[in-house]
C-alpha cells in the first residue's frame, strides 16, 4: 500500500527518524541483486539504508537485521564522529551507506555539545569545495575526498573480505546528502560496483571527473531539493585563481510535487514542478497553521531534502509501477 506523506516538521524532515518502520516489505519485495538496470525496487532498499546510516548503532544494526542483512565487526566506520558508514550483507550483496550530514537534532543519550561537534566538522567539509586532484580522473570536491580518506582504509579493508569470503556478491553503494557524495567517491574508488543510487546529493567533481565516472549509478532529487544543485563552481586547489564548473554524474530520477519519477527530465520541466511544488507546500502549510499547528516549515527546498521523504516517495513510485504492471 502506498504510504502516507507526512506533514513537514522538524521531527520529520530531520534525520534520524527512529519512529519509522524500516525495510516493512522487505521480504515480500527482495532486493534484485543481479539486476544491471535501473530498479525502482532496489531504490527502495538503499533509500531505507541510506536512512538508516543517520542512526546509533544501537537501533541502526537491528534495523538491517531485520532484512536479513547483516552488520559485524567495529561499525559504523568512524572516525571522530565525522564520516560514517554501515555495511551490511548477507549470501548475495553488500550494501554500503554513508551517513549524510549531521543535524542539530536532540536525540535520547547525546548531549548537545556532542551533537554541535559533529555538525561543525559535517559543515567544515561540506565547505571546503575547492577542486583537488581524485585519483580516479578529474577533480572532486576537497571537503568530501577529506571525508572518505577518514575511513577508506579500513572500510576497503572490510569489503575486501567480503568478496573474499563469497566473490558471487554484489557490491552496492548509497547514500543521502553529503552520504550520497561520499557514496558516489567510494563507488568510483572501489571499481566492482553493481550500482550506485544516491538521493539529495550535492555536486561531487568536476567535467573531468564525470567523463571518466564508470560505475551504473543513479541519482535521485526530490523537487526543489535545493542541495542537489550546490557546488556550481570550485576554485582549484593549485591554483585558487582558477575555478572549474562541477557536474553531476548518474542518470537523473526525479520526483515531482505529486510524487510522480520521471526519468532525466529537462531544465524546464524541473523548474515547473519546482513552482508548482512551492505553491503547493504553502498551500499545505498555511491549512495547518489555520489548525493551530504552527510546527510545519514553510521552506520547500530545505524540506525537498529530507531523506524520510526520499524514502517514503520512492516505495510509493514502486508501488504505482507493480500497479501499472
Amino acid at each position: 500500500m502506498p504510504k502516507i506523506i507526512p506533514g513537514p516538521n522538524i521531527e520529520v524532515v530531520l534525520p534520524p527518524n527512529l519512529n519509522h518502520i524500516y525495510f516493512a516489505e522487505a521480504s515480500q519485495h527482495p532486493f534484485r541483486f543481479r539486476s544491471q538496470r535501473f530498479q525502482l525496487v532496489n531504490a527502495w532498499w538503499l533509500a531505507e539504508a541510506a536512512l538508516l546510516a543517520y542512526a546509533e548503532k544501537e537501533f541502526t544494526i537491528p534495523q538491517f537485521s531485520k532484512a536479513g542483512l547483516i552488520v559485524k565487526g567495529n561499525q559504523p566506520f568512524s572516525i571522530g564522529g565525522s564520516t560514517q558508514c554501515y555495511v551490511a550483507h548477507n549470501q548475495d550483496l553488500v550494501i554500503v551507506a554513508f551517513r549524510g550530514t549531521q543535524v542539530p537534532k536532540p536525540l535520547a543519550g547525546k548531549i548537545p555539545g556532542e551533537i554541535w561537534r559533529q555538525v561543525v566538522k559535517d559543515l567544515w567539509k561540506d565547505g571546503r569545495f575547492r577542486l583537488v586532484v581524485s585519483g580516479q580522473g578529474g577533480s572532486v570536491h576537497e571537503g568530501f575526498k577529506m571525508a572518505l580518506d577518514e575511513v577508506w582504509e579500513p572500510l576497503k579493508s572490510y569489503l575486501d573480505e567480503l568478496k573474499d569470503e563469497k566473490p558471487t556478491r554484489t557490491f552496492w553503494f548509497t547514500g543521502h546528502s553529503l552520504g550520497a557524495a561520499l557514496a558516489t567517491l567510494a563507488a568510483d574508488r572501489y571499481g566492482d560496483v553493481q550500482g550506485l543510487y544516491t538521493f539529495g546529493s550535492p555536486l561531487v567533481g568536476d567535467e573531468g571527473f564525470a567523463r571518466d565516472f564508470y560505475v551504473g549509478g543513479y541519482r535521485f532529487v526530490n523537487n526543489n531539493d535545493a542541495v542537489a544543485r550546490i557546488p556550481l563552481w570550485g576554485p582549484s586547489a593549485m591554483n585558487l585563481m582558477k575555478w572549474g564548473r562541477y557536474e553531476h554524474v548518474g542518470l537523473l530520477e526525479y520526483i515531482d510535487e505529486a510524487g510522480k519519477l520521471f526519468d532525466n527530465p529537462s531544465m524546464l520541466e524541473r523548474v515547473q514542478h519546482g513552482v508548482g511544488g512551492q505553491f503547493q507546500l504553502l498551500r499545505e502549510v498555511m491549512n495547518q497553521w489555520g489548525n493551530g499547528d504552527f510546527g510545519a516549515i514553510p521552506i520547500d527546498c530545505f524540506n525537498d531534502h529530507a531523506p524520510l521523504y526520499y524514502a517514503l516517495r520512492i516505495w510509493n513510485c514502486y508501488e504505482q509501477e507493480l500497479q501499472d504492471s
